[in-house]
């Protein structure tokens, strides 16, 4: 019996990986230490879009409106000028390999210069947002109480009341819950009530107990009886 490990098949040339530009043993990807012009070009394609017809080659699957049944289908439509990518979009429109593009995501450089660019973008929309909302705050719309709740609170985020609203902390009592009711209170010591008895054998059919509590007596009979008691 022949306990040698087989040798693993011998690799065929021009196989998947070869052909996709994967040939080798994929490495650890090395920090950047700067971002090349490509880099900083997939960087605005997803943040702002291509400025270009050449764009148009992409294509991308979205939903929409069957014109006959009215179901919701998906279609492959080309991607539209301006249109913001995706990574794996933006990685084929500018040649680079997605794997490539996905080690990108790693690099603290590559970071920093994705969330300064997305900085940017929120900054640049601020002032048509504020236009937004004073075209919200001077439509009257139907006058309807909705309609004016809707203005008044485009007007009071344009004077950055929404912000403070938002900043308000709540606190939250986590204690026991206090229930309303009766409250006994019973004092702190409480002496025990006394109880003395002797049974006296003074009748057949029943006992006499002499009881005494805090220090006065107290006579009985036990079981209570209807009939006279006998004459000495």
């Amino acid at each position: 019996m022949n306990d040698e490990k087989a040798a693993p098949p011998a690799r065929k040339p021009g196989g998947r990986l070869e052909s996709l530009g994967y040939g080798g043993t994929r490495l650890k990807p090395q920090v950047l230490k700067t971002l090349s012009p490509k880099m900083l070009r997939l960087i605005d394609a997803m943040v702002n879009g291509v400025d270009s017809t050449s764009v148009c080659q992409l294509t991308r699957e979205v939903q929409d409106i069957h014109p006959e049944t009215g179901e919701a289908i998906k279609v492959t439509r080309p991607i539209e000028r301006g249109t913001a990518l995706t990574l794996i979009e933006a990685a084929d429109f500018l040649g680079i390999k997605r794997r490539q593009a996905r080690d990108l995501f790693g690099q603290a450089l590559f970071q920093k210069e994705l969330s300064r660019s997305l900085q940017a973008l929120r900054d640049s929309a601020k002032a048509e947002a504020v236009h937004k909302q004073i075209e919200i705050m001077r439509d009257p719309g139907a006058g309807k109480a909705a309609d004016r709740k809707v203005q008044l609170e485009a007007a009071r985020e344009i004077l950055g009341e929404g912000e403070k609203r938002q900043g308000t902390s709540v606190n939250i009592n986590v204690g026991p819950t206090l229930v309303p009711g009766y409250v006994i209170r019973l004092p702190a010591k409480r002496e025990p009530p006394v109880l003395e008895g002797e049974v006296v054998p003074s009748r057949a059919s029943a006992d006499v107990v002499e009881l005494r509590k805090n220090g006065h007596g107290v006579s009985g009979v036990w079981p209570p009886t209807d009939e006279p008691p006998e004459a000495a």
